[in-house]
């Protein structure tokens, strides 16, 4: 098995986060919460970047819905700063 070492402080890196919030933020520029997000978006990654160098990362509430497509389904999205 390939094993792989030193992945957090890549996880934790700013550029990553960056890429990351660009892949989150597709097909979604339009929405309240990406807008938001990005208003000040530095800040919000740098925030990020900090609480998991610390490892005090949490988790906020996940949003519960439904959507009939073509049953019905529960949804549960996580927050777009996740």
């Amino acid at each position: 098995m390939k094993t792989h070492k030193n992945l957090y402080s890549r996880v934790c890196d700013f550029q990553n986060l960056l890429k990351s919030y660009r892949q989150a933020r597709k097909n979604k520029s339009g929405r309240d919460y990406v807008i938001g997000f990005e208003w000040e978006l530095e800040k919000n990654l740098l925030e990020i970047k900090g609480e998991l160098e610390n490892r005090s990362y949490e988790f906020g509430q996940y949003k519960k819905f439904c959507v009939f497509d073509p049953k019905r389904r529960l949804i549960s999205a996580a927050p777009f700063r996740e």
